[in-house]
């Protein structure tokens, strides 16, 4: 999920639904699409499906979303790479 629309390659606009957080907060998704972002070994990648929630502060991504694009992760001490 994204609230920055910026970030997107491609944003298809549609009122989807609600997310709901742990505390019964509930925001709505209003589009879904791409986001391309730059890997440290320089490549570009695409992450597909990507919910457009204008009201979040912060982006949330999942590991499942990454590591389903052919990607992998890893984690060292103080960040994931």
């Amino acid at each position: 999920m994204c609230g920055d629309e910026n970030l997107f390659k491609d944003l298809s606009k549609v009122e989807i639904g609600h997310v709901s957080f742990g505390d019964d907060f509930k925001v709505a998704v209003k589009g879904r699409g791409t986001i391309w972002y730059l890997q440290k070994n320089g490549r570009v990648r695409a992450i597909r499906d990507i919910y457009y929630v204008p009201d979040l502060k912060s982006n949330i991504l999942s590991m499942g979303q990454i590591m389903g694009n052919d990607n992998s992760v890893m984690r060292n001490t103080e960040y994931y790479t």
